[in-house]
């Protein structure tokens, strides 16, 4: 087939296919990921007029200049909410614009090297990778998403040429500096990879040099003001979550935080489909004619593959303490990410390096393995809730957000009093809390009380999934011989063994004023 009726067939089908990737955003409700409703508390704060020079996302997390989700991609959401978006639709739209990046990207950076074939399964196994759909639909990472987004870009940039191209020095520039700006512990290694592919780029790479240099330095001093201020510092568990090699190749699939040991429930999988195309290009490298250029691309992505995947297994731990690199990352195997456009380049590959692999049936093929391998991972949980611009309280240290409180009834003699709560789990919780709800009149006495675990002891919290949304409505009766005045409402969380409550800021327990 002659190469032009095969681009616009490839862009056809790429565009159509993204919207498969990308429809779970489109689906009512909001994503109930291990993030929660926290990116869209981030946004409504820069929305609502935080200095986005200054601001760091604090809500609910325990911020870190490096590992913390940079300002970018929330900058992004709180422009769609100053649209008139709700909160939930700018996250979804700065999440679906990852993905739209980001494939886009993969099928532009790996044009210049493939045929429109290759390319096509490049950009679509990059789109349809389980990491991928793991950093989207199970983690809601939104600073990752972006990561991943443009590190094609980036390498698109840095490639361009024999002799570069202005277009690309630009490219370069931008993408380094919103890397940085996106998740700057991550955006180091993209960077040192991207350096990477410029040295293997033949011809004059001076001025593209200077171009992605000057984007680092744009980026870094993005992050001035964020490195001034206090972060959490190292992840102390850091060395608790490497990896080992099966789980790199286990085809399952869950929805649980990643916990230390063999048996996490968080899939870590590279993806058969495209592990065997990249070893089918690995053959078809070694039958095909040499030719330099193309041979220096694909040995670098091999080795990018290797050695990122390699960090994320437990023999690289003391490589990490060594050279200081846990500072950059929460946990180890966030270096898949880096893995992928790599992998992704390996598998496209071999659409052209086999001999007819790019004929129109075996490639629509080869498509349609790529497509049903992750097909099934395309199964996101909602929640139908609403969350307004800032949480009512966060509980404990990081743990459990009070999306939303509500009390129906009136504070009178004999009458009831429902005081509606919905929860979010933040982390895992091994403790089973009690939720206590007080009202106290103006001089703190308690009136009338509940102390029962969320819904009547059906959903205890050691029982909650992180991410997960839980409605808690709490009837309280009120005494015969309440006297008129005036009410307010205590309430808070506590260990029924010890009596100690969870902390909420400076106290323990949250007010409403009914």
């Amino acid at each position: 087939m002659p190469d032009e009726p095969r681009v616009g067939l490839s862009l056809a089908i790429l565009a159509l296919l993204i919207l498969i990737v990308g429809a779970p955003l489109a689906y009512p409700g909001f994503l109930q990921t291990h993030s929660g409703f926290l990116p869209v508390y981030h946004a409504q704060e820069l929305a609502a007029g935080a200095n986005p020079l200054t601001w760091t996302p604090h809500v609910g997390i325990d911020f870190d200049p490096w590992r913390s989700d940079g300002r970018a991609p929330y900058l992004l959401a709180a422009i769609a909410i100053h649209l008139g978006l709700t909160g939930t639709a700018a996250i979804r739209l700065v999440l679906a614009m990852a993905l739209t990046l980001g494939a886009w990207g993969m099928y532009a950076w790996t044009r210049r090297r493939l045929n429109a074939p290759a390319a096509l399964v490049a950009a679509l196994a990059y789109a349809f990778l389980p990491i991928t759909l793991s950093i989207l639909y199970v983690r809601g990472a939104v600073g990752e998403a972006w990561i991943w987004a443009l590190t094609p870009w980036l390498l698109w940039g840095v490639t361009a040429g024999p002799n570069g191209s202005r277009p690309g020095q630009i490219v370069a520039a931008v993408a380094a500096a919103l890397l940085l700006w996106s998740q700057a512990g991550l955006a180091v290694f993209a960077l040192i990879l991207a350096a990477l592919a410029l040295l293997v780029t033949p011809g004059k790479r001076a001025r593209t040099a200077i171009a992605l240099a000057a984007g680092v330095v744009i980026g870094l001093l993005g992050l001035i003001p964020w490195l001034r201020t206090p972060g959490a510092g190292p992840n102390p568990t850091f060395d608790d979550h490497f990896l080992y090699l099966f789980q790199l190749l286990l085809p399952q699939w869950g929805y649980g935080v990643s916990r230390p040991g063999w048996q996490d429930t968080l899939s870590f999988q590279v993806g058969a489909i495209a592990l065997g195309l990249a070893l089918l290009t690995a053959y078809g490298w070694h039958v095909r004619k040499p030719k330099p250029e193309r041979d220096r691309l694909l040995l670098l992505a091999g080795g990018a593959v290797l050695v990122t995947l390699v960090l994320t297994l437990g023999i690289t731990a003391p490589l990490w303490r060594i050279t200081g690199m846990r500072r950059l990352l929460t946990y180890p195997w966030q270096m898949s990410i880096l893995a992928a456009p790599w992998l992704a380049l390996l598998a496209g590959s071999a659409v052209e390096l086999i001999p007819h692999l790019d004929a129109r049936p075996r490639w629509a093929a080869i498509v349609g393995l790529v497509i049903l391998a992750s097909y099934p991972y395309l199964t996101p949980q909602y929640t139908q809730v609403e969350p307004k611009p800032a949480p009512v309280a966060i509980l404990g240290e990081n743990q459990i957000v009070l999306v939303n409180a509500e009390v129906t009834g009136e504070i009178q003699a004999g009458g009831t009093v429902t005081v509606t709560l919905t929860w979010q789990a933040l982390k895992p919780m091994d403790l089973d809390y009690t939720v206590f709800i007080h009202i106290v009149d103006e001089g703190e006495q308690i009136r009338a009380q509940r102390d029962k675990q969320p819904q009547d002891g059906q959903r205890p919290t050691n029982a909650w999934a992180v991410g997960e949304v839980v409605v808690d409505p709490h009837p309280i009766p009120l005494p015969a011989d309440l006297p008129a005045g005036r009410y307010h409402i205590n309430l808070g969380m506590y260990d029924w063994r010890t009596g100690q409550r969870l902390r909420v800021g400076d106290t323990d327990f949250i007010r409403l004023e009914p």
